[in-house]
C-alpha cells in the first residue's frame, strides 16, 4: 500500500510569482507616494502664507503699513524673529520667512527648507499684496489684493505642474 503525502507550503514558482507582483506594485506605488509627500510639504508653506494674510491685513488696518519681518512674530505667527533671517517651523518643514516692502507691492516670502523632498527643497512661495491706499487720517481706503507665486528650485521643472498649489502661479 502506497501512502500519498500531502504537499504542505508553496512551491518555488508560486513564491516567485508573488514576489514579482509585489515588486510591480511597489514600482508603481512608490513614485505616487513620493509625489504625495512633496505636494503635502509644499502645501504646508502655502497654508502658512494663507493663514498669515488675515493677520497682515489686520496689521495694515491698524498701522497703515505692511509689517516688517521683525513684526511677524508679534502678529501671532509661528516665526522666530530673533533668527536671521526670520524662520518658522511647521510640520516636517522649516522655512525662512521675510517681508519685502516696495512701492506699489508688498511681499511675504516663504522659502522652504529642512527635511523635505528634493523637488520641494528651496521652493520660494511669494504672496504679493498689491498697493493699498491709506488716506490722510491713516484709514485704509483700498485694501488691495493678494496673489501667490511659486518658484521651484532649478532641476525640478518636470515635476512643477504636478506640485503647483491651487490659486498660485509660476
Amino acid at each position: 500500500m502506497e501512502r500519498k503525502t500531502q504537499q504542505i507550503g508553496f512551491t518555488l514558482i508560486e513564491m516567485l510569482i508573488v514576489i514579482a507582483i509585489v515588486g510591480i506594485l511597489s514600482a508603481v506605488a512608490l513614485p505616487i507616494y513620493q509625489q504625495y509627500i512633496a505636494r503635502a510639504q509644499l502645501k504646508e508653506g502655502v497654508s502658512f502664507g494663507m493663514s498669515a494674510q488675515p493677520l497682515i491685513e489686520d496689521y495694515i488696518h491698524r498701522n497703515g503699513s505692511f509689517p516688517a519681518t521683525g513684526d511677524l512674530a508679534a502678529l501671532g505667527l509661528p516665526v522666530d524673529a530673533t533668527s536671521s533671517p526670520a524662520g518658522a517651523i511647521f510640520g516636517s518643514a522649516s522655512a525662512t520667512i521675510a517681508t519685502v516692502i516696495t512701492d506699489g507691492t508688498d511681499d511675504l516670502i516663504i522659502t522652504l527648507q529642512g527635511d523635505l523632498r528634493p523637488e520641494v527643497q528651496g521652493t520660494i512661495i511669494t504672496y504679493t499684496k498689491t498697493a493699498f491706499t491709506v488716506d490722510g487720517s491713516g484709514v485704509v481706503t483700498n485694501p488691495g489684493s493678494w496673489s501667490c507665486d511659486v518658484a521651484f528650485p532649478t532641476g525640478s521643472a518636470a515635476v512643477n505642474m504636478d506640485l503647483m498649489p491651487d490659486g498660485c502661479s509660476l
